[in-house]
């Protein structure tokens, strides 16, 4: 979870799954330092505070939604790019599904921007769902 659109679909479809599929859910945010600029030191420091601190937030704020909902949720904050930092945590915990919003990019926006689901889907070795934003599906 980040704060975004796709983010909020992605708790969305895990709320509205039914509940035999949803016994125990895990949120995690990725908090990013390895793409800051500038060698690691104070300011560096400081910054990925700040990253982890909103990271936390997130998790938080989503677990408090699920658990609103009857979902036993609980949250964790994990290090590194998304891309890797997720796979590697639903490994760590032998998750059965992974669950990943996507704003729906295409063409150019999608080759410069890339994507976190995108990612998701090659590299994981359990199945990844897809939650697109309501923008996306239209």
């Amino acid at each position: 979870v980040d704060d975004s659109q796709p983010s909020d679909a992605a708790i969305e479809t895990i709320v509205d799954l039914p509940i035999e599929d949803r016994r125990e859910v895990i949120f995690c945010s990725a908090a990013a330092g390895d793409d800051l600029i500038g060698a690691p030191g104070y300011l560096y420091a400081e910054v990925h505070e700040a990253l982890h601190e909103h990271a936390q937030y997130v998790v938080d704020k989503a677990v408090a939604l699920a658990r609103a909902h009857g979902v036993a949720a609980e949250g964790h904050v994990v290090d590194g790019s998304a891309e890797r930092a997720l796979i590697a945590a639903a490994a760590d915990r032998s998750a059965d599904l992974i669950v990943l919003g996507s704003p729906g990019r295409r063409g150019l926006q999608r080759f410069f921007h890339g994507s976190v689901a995108e990612s998701g889907v090659r590299s994981a070795l359990i199945p990844v769902l897809i939650a697109r934003t309501a923008a996306a599906r239209v």
